[in-house]
């Protein structure tokens, strides 16, 4: 079943991708899997928590960021306060993004983390992405 009204942060994250917007679809797990996975070349890893570290879609999502952007600095806080949240917003501070576009940076920050936003992450709310140097001007 087609849908007629597709959220603008969904066209957004497509249209970055460069995937269409034809084949979205209605039910949460169809929608999940419209969104047709990492774009090509992309790799998707999957680690498991540290020892001692609980497995949290926050520690997922933490654990993924750092090992594809290395970054200085990283927070990923649960909007609402919920370690399991659906929504959350991403600080990163990476020497990768130098000479990055922000468009460009968001979609390595998405890259990294896309099988949780096809699955226990509905959102990100707020997304911040900077080199050292714009930290430390």
């Amino acid at each position: 079943m087609r849908n007629a009204f597709i959220p603008p942060a969904l066209r957004a994250m497509r249209a970055a991708y460069g995937l269409p917007l034809s084949n979205v679809q209605t039910s949460r797990p169809a929608l999940a899997m419209s969104c047709g996975g990492p774009p090509k070349g992309v790799s998707i890893r999957t680690t498991a928590p540290a020892p001692g570290e609980e497995d949290t879609s926050m520690s997922a999502v933490h654990r993924k960021i750092t090992a594809a952007l290395n970054p200085s600095h990283l927070e990923v806080i649960p909007t609402y306060g919920d370690p399991n949240g659906s929504h959350v917003t991403i600080k990163v501070v990476s020497d990768q993004f130098q000479g990055v576009s922000p468009v460009k940076r968001h979609q390595m920050v998405y890259q990294a983390i896309w099988e949780e936003l096809s699955g226990p992450i509905h959102a990100v709310d707020k997304l911040v992405t900077n080199t050292p140097d714009e930290v430390s001007h």
